[in-house]
Parts: C-alpha cells; sequence; structure tokens
C-alpha cells in the first residue's frame, strides 16, 4: 500500500460551490438520512482530482484504472442508513 498525501485546501472547485457546502450541511443536520448525490461526487472534477492524487491507480489494490476499469468513486461510509441490532435509534456513525 502506498502512502497518499491528500491537500484539502485545493479542492476540486465543484465541491467549494455554495450547493455543495448547503448539502455537506443538510447531510450533517439528517444525521445520515440524506441523498448521496451523484453528480457532484461522480463529478469529472472530483473524479479528475481522485485520479491524481492515487496516480491512476484504484485506492483499494492499485489497479491501474487506465487498463480497462472505469474509475468508480466508492464511500468510506455506508450510503444507507445504518441501525444497530437491537438500538433502532442509531443512524450512521
Amino acid at each position: 500500500m502506498r502512502k497518499v498525501t491528500k491537500v484539502f485546501a485545493t479542492a476540486p472547485p465543484v465541491l467549494q460551490e455554495q450547493r455543495c457546502r448547503d448539502l455537506i450541511a443538510e447531510t450533517l443536520a439528517q444525521h445520515g438520512g440524506h441523498d448521496f448525490k451523484t453528480d457532484i461526487y461522480g463529478h469529472k472534477e472530483v473524479r479528475d482530482a481522485l485520479d491524481l492524487i492515487y496516480k491512476g491507480k484504484c485506492a483499494f489494490c492499485e489497479t491501474d484504472t487506465s487498463a480497462g476499469a472505469t474509475m468508480q468513486v466508492e464511500h468510506y461510509r455506508p450510503k444507507a442508513k445504518v441501525t444497530a441490532e437491537g438500538k433502532p435509534d442509531v443512524s450512521g456513525y
């Protein structure tokens, strides 16, 4: 596994737009009950930035993304609501 340095001060412009900041605030307020916006996390600017950060390789297995498989943006946290067994009030983490 290789070390990856992410510089958040240079986020893609689409992630710095007011709409994106509003969606982040909405997401935090809803504690995981929101819908993911593929037009943001799958935006060409975001994908290009990730391609540069990970040097054209999959962040998980380091397969060369130019070898035929299209790059996909995955999530560290689950997209759907998370509940703990026996604890229905737990939503996400």
